[in-house]
């Protein structure tokens, strides 16, 4: 039976087309991709496969964009990070799915339920569940909750919670914590602004990304701009423009 195997973290794919060899000898990995683009590639030159391992997020966006340029009724067995409640999802639209770290029991568990439903024609009806599945998740985004940071001789866990804000200077993303302790950022502050939770960081200039617990006080400025206090004190003057200044009070506020 020929599989694809669709996830941007090489170590899972190795790992779980290892297990499968294992727990499931018959299933054989006819192509591995890590993203839309190369996704859709598996799948056009691998028509004939039965089964596709799909992870949700991948390094180019939502795997379900896949699905909808090239409709296809492939099952899917999703491999997925996500919370509880997500995963009720996945019930009601009756959509199989691997909790991460996937476990060689939980892999087993999964095809066989995948072969009992095979011969049951609505599994082919997976095509509009994933589409459906995609509108519950859209608004789920997962963001970027922990770094893994080069700092002097080591790597350093940090969560991004810790930050108070990111700066950019000469060119270099910064990342200060809240212990003023100074990181430099693989990530562009544009980068940033996409990965972290909108709830928490305000992208203040082309300058400032900010956390909502790093502003002490907001002082009017001129030309209707607003300056901002923030602790750590940064050694720039940190500005947010006239065009920017409603959304500001409303993410400090709370406002939907």
């Amino acid at each position: 039976m020929n599989v694809i195997i669709i996830e941007d973290e090489p170590n899972l794919a190795k790992q779980l087309k290892e297990m499968l060899s294992k727990v499931a000898p018959s299933y054989r990995v006819v192509a591995q991709a890590y993203s839309i683009s190369t996704g859709k590639q598996a799948l056009e030159a691998n028509p004939s496969v039965a089964l596709i391992f799909l992870d949700i997020y991948l390094s180019d966006g939502l795997s379900f964009e896949i699905f909808k340029e090239q409709p296809i009724d492939v099952p899917v067995i999703f491999t997925t990070a996500y919370d509880e409640h997500a995963i009720e999802a996945f019930d009601l639209n009756s959509i199989d799915y691997l909790l991460k770290p996937i476990s060689e029991d939980k892999l087993s568990n999964a095809l066989s339920k995948f072969e009992r439903l095979a011969k049951n024609p609505t599994l082919r009806e997976n095509q509009e569940k994933i589409l459906h599945l995609s509108e519950i998740l859209a608004d789920r985004q997962v963001y970027t909750e922990n770094f893994l940071l080069p700092y002097k001789d080591r790597l350093i866990p940090v969560q991004a919670d810790d930050f108070r804000y990111f700066k950019v200077i000469h060119g270099v993303t910064r990342g200060i914590t809240s212990t003023n302790k100074m990181f430099i950022m693989d990530e562009s502050l544009d980068e940033l602004n996409e990965r972290l939770d909108p709830k928490k960081f305000f992208r203040a200039n082309r300058q400032f990304l900010i956390h909502r617990k790093s502003v002490v006080d907001v002082e009017y400025y001129f030309n209707r701009r607003l300056s901002l206090n923030l602790l750590p004190k940064p050694s720039e003057q940190v500005l947010v423009s006239k065009a920017k200044v409603r959304e500001f009070k409303d993410w400090m506020s709370d406002v939907k």
